[in-house]
């Protein structure tokens, strides 16, 4: 196991309230919550929820009806975990 995917074994205390979800669970999906994000992050729902509205959130967001999800692998590459260089401005992936 590499050691990226090794410190991600450990849930974060505040990923999804109330849901328990293992990191590698969130790994394994193509989208998490706004709350599953912001606890990835390590910043505060206030905080977020104001980034995603005035549009400074670091990572693209779907808006679904009043659901916001946040694409995984855009957390990925803003992280740098995905073992991939992020692709640079104007390069198509």
């Amino acid at each position: 196991m590499s050691p990226t995917r090794a410190t991600l074994e450990q849930p974060h205390p505040r990923v999804a309230r109330g849901r328990k979800h293992s990191s590698l669970d969130i790994l394994d999906r193509p989208v998490i919550s706004a709350d599953e994000a912001f606890g990835i992050l390590g910043i505060d729902r206030g905080t977020g929820y104001r980034a995603i509205r005035e549009g400074t959130f670091p990572v693209p967001v779907l808006h679904i009806g009043k659901l916001i999800r946040v694409p995984t692998v855009g957390l990925l590459r803003l992280l740098m975990l995905d073992d991939a260089p992020p692709a640079a401005e104007g390069e198509e992936d």
